[in-house]
């Protein structure tokens, strides 16, 4: 399939925001949790991503200011309309009111659920072109107003706007295989503001570095309780998989525990977040592993 202009300009920002930051495809492929072919297809604009959390999370990971996820936002709605109009095999309607005008019966009836194909996809293609128009418009206003911000229909924006709300964002359907545990696929995450290049280690407590985070959201699996080396007693721990890997740490292949401290939450555990099923001394509500999908 043929690349749209829409589709070249997102490829084009998206390849220079992975330089810029200096991310390779395979540690942005374990963050997205996508393949690293995929990613390839998206910044050479053979393909569009089916969904804008993608190309956000991708924006986060290197360091996309508000104004520039806005933009992403915008080329992606484009392409996506584009490539739908070139699936559709016509050109986008100019209005939604001029794609009534044409299907309105001769007898003056309205427009039952007994559409063609063509006319539900002119309506679709209508209304993503108006929404794109008024993403632009509310973009304009701001960068004059000088308060860029993000949309706000984006899937992580409800979480946290500008990365520092303190909440964190639960995520279903993802795909990521955790190697320490048998290759047990975790099918829900949750992405949670967090202190950048803190370490990860073997155990809750554990004083061996097994990777690093490099971002400043991440993405946790579950929590559970250990040992505060700092202070004494106990704290919450995170388990995720570390953006760089530690060397001679491999046999992790980067998944590890960080203290609640370096996740920036107003209180812990997270909301809603599991307890970690396999760690020897967890709850007895999460002594078994959650269902594979």
């Amino acid at each position: 399939m043929g690349r749209s202009g829409a589709a070249h300009a997102l490829a084009s920002v998206l390849t220079d925001l992975k330089r810029r930051k200096g991310r390779s495809f395979e540690a942005l492929a374990k963050r997205l949790a996508v393949s690293k072919s995929a990613l390839h297809r998206y910044t050479s604009g053979e393909v569009v991503p089916a969904k804008f959390s993608i190309v956000e999370l991708w924006a986060r990971e290197c360091g996309a200011t508000p104004a520039e996820i806005a933009e992403l936002h915008r080329l992606w709605r484009t392409a996506t309309a584009e490539q739908e109009s070139r699936l559709a095999g016509s050109e986008p309607a100019a209005t939604p009111t001029t794609t009534a005008a044409a299907a309105e019966p001769a007898d003056g009836g309205q427009v039952g659920f007994r559409t063609s194909g063509r006319l539900r996809r002119g309506w679709l293609v209508a209304a993503a072109f108006v929404a794109v128009a008024g993403i632009v418009a509310t973009s304009i206003a701001l960068a004059r107003s000088g308060k860029a911000e993000e949309p706000k229909s984006t899937p992580m924006s409800a979480a946290a706007d500008d990365g520092s709300s303190g909440r964190c964002e639960a995520r279903a359907g993802v795909r990521h295989v955790d190697a320490r545990h048998s290759g047990h696929i975790w099918r829900t995450d949750y992405v949670c503001p967090n202190t950048t290049g803190v370490a990860l280690y073997d155990e809750p407590g554990g004083t061996r570095k097994i990777a690093v985070m490099e971002t400043g959201r991440s993405w946790f699996t579950c929590w559970t309780s250990g040992p505060d080396r700092a202070a004494g007693g106990s704290q919450v721990w995170y388990y995720t998989r570390g953006d760089r890997g530690e060397p001679g740490a491999e046999a992790w292949d980067g998944w590890g525990f960080v203290p609640a401290e370096h996740v920036l939450l107003p209180a812990h555990p997270a909301p809603s977040m599991p307890d970690c099923w396999f760690v020897p001394d967890a709850p007895a509500s999460a002594t078994t592993p959650p269902r594979k999908a």
